[in-house]
């Protein structure tokens, strides 16, 4: 695969970060060529020695221990607060900066002014006092239109209430030039600013942003749960205003269904990522005690095994859910990694195998509407209406998930993070022999058995750290 070319100015950028006394004792490795390894996934060891290194200074900050803690611990070290894009080379703000299109809508009825999603609200405010409109004015409508209702009268005052209110969420006036990406990269930001990254972040791009609503990253992640519902809740009026939290995080094995989503303000649910929190544990077994007959498990087939071991584990302490988050990780990481084995090596009897056994059973979820209460739960279902659009979800939610299949088997960095060892290569190895036989019955025990291996081991790891 071509590795992009990183400018000048973002390679100019890491030696300074990376040489900043803000940022001593910040896990990285140099090559022999002194080149700076800026990546690190959360559940590598320079990830977790990164993880450490930010919750000590957050002691030392006194930055509180609670979701947002990494966001809130690397802008604080930052210290210029501006980073070139590591595409254009653009500098942008890591303040909430730059408007909505809302605002920008706002902007142009009210004063006729045009701007873009770049320009930033300290640009806006000296366009608008060059047009000839006074301090008093621009702080009124700051005011209004970001429901500060201060007492405060200075304007760069009023800017940064209208950043922190964004900041946190209450507001969705304005963005930052780049997105909070800790421990993955060096400086806690991702490397494309808001400039680049709907262009070379496929997956922020408008058309896969409109889809969102259907949660394209449980279908990237083969996640179990009545899909189509979880879709419908999370559009619906009761997340209005705020943003749709999966209590038990689908990038840990969790599924993808209406019983599984709560509230959260846009912010926390951003900086949240896919910790696994003590709270939501205990909202999760509620889920499975009360809603049983619907949902026994919270937890999607592959993962579940783990699941049982935290939940019969009397002792969860924060530090010990981290060690079970690590190990969800690395097990949604293997499961990956032999779904796509299975598709690569078996060829179109691979694909077939994998819709016949774990993707068909999704797809009767397409055929009903629902209505539900505040918690998710269904309380009136409907034979759905077929449309050329709802007959398109099927090939839609297919194309996702064996993308996601061809993207993770490109990845060699990926690939490196879990080995299989030679008894788990011996069973995979088997499986494709089934699967080119078309024995997809055996097949799928032989799934099923070496996925239960895989969490055995990675239980046995956890109890021996």
């Amino acid at each position: 695969m071509t590795k992009r070319a990183w400018h000048k100015n973002f390679i100019n950028y890491m030696k300074f970060i990376v040489n900043h006394e803000n940022y001593k004792g910040l896990a990285c490795i140099k090559n022999s060529e002194g080149e700076v390894q800026w990546l690190a996934p959360k559940i590598s060891l320079i990830g977790k020695r990164r993880i450490q290194w930010a919750l000590s200074k957050a002691k030392s900050l006194n930055i509180k221990i609670e979701p947002g803690v990494y966001a809130k611990v690397m802008l604080a070290v930052h210290p210029t607060k501006i980073k070139p894009c590591q595409i254009c080379g653009r500098e942008m703000y890591l303040n909430y900066f730059y408007p909505s299109s809302s605002l920008i809508k706002s902007l142009r009825k009210k004063f006729e002014i045009s701007v873009d999603q770049l320009t930033s609200i300290n640009e806006i405010t000296a366009l608008l006092i060059k047009k000839g409109i006074n301090d008093t004015l621009i702080v009124k409508y700051l005011d209004e239109t970001f429901n500060l209702r201060t007492t405060e009268t200075n304007l760069a005052r009023v800017i940064l209430e209208c950043e922190s209110k964004s900041r946190s969420g209450i507001s969705k006036m304005l963005g930052p030039g780049a997105m909070s990406n800790f421990p993955d990269r060096f400086d806690g930001f991702h490397s494309y600013n808001r400039c680049c990254r709907a262009i070379q972040d496929t997956g922020r791009s408008k058309d896969n942003l409109r889809s969102y609503n259907k949660d394209r990253r449980a279908y990237e992640l083969w996640s179990d749960g009545n899909i189509h519902a979880a879709n419908q809740f999370m559009v619906s009026e009761h997340f209005k205003g705020t943003s749709a939290d999966h209590i038990g995080p689908i990038s840990l094995g969790f599924k993808h269904d209406s019983l599984n989503l709560k509230q959260m303000n846009k912010s926390a649910n951003s900086t949240k990522r896919d910790r696994l929190l003590a709270g939501d544990v205990c909202l999760l077994k509620n889920i499975e005690k009360e809603y049983g007959e619907n949902m026994p498990s919270v937890m999607s087939w592959f993962s579940e095994l783990i699941w049982e071991d935290i939940k019969g584990n009397t002792a969860l302490s924060q530090p010990v859910l981290d060690k079970y988050q690590n190990i969800l990780k690395s097990n949604m990481f293997y499961f990956m990694l032999i779904l796509s084995e299975i598709y690569s090596e078996c060829g179109e009897k691979g694909k077939e195998f994998l819709i016949d056994r774990l993707l068909r059973k999704k797809y009767e979820y397409f055929g009903f509407d629902h209505e539900f209460d505040e918690n998710g739960v269904i309380t009136c279902t409907g034979k759905r209406r077929i449309t050329d659009s709802t007959r398109k979800e099927i090939g839609r939610l297919e194309k996702i998930a064996f993308e996601s299949l061809k993207d993770f088997s490109s990845k060699v960095n990926r690939r490196k993070i879990v080995e299989l060892d030679k008894e788990e290569e011996s069973k995979l190895l088997g499986i494709c022999r089934f699967v080119k036989a078309k024995k997809y019955e055996n097949a799928y025990d032989a799934l099923i058995e070496l996925n239960k291996i895989i969490q055995i081991k990675l239980l046995g790891l956890l109890r021996r750290s």
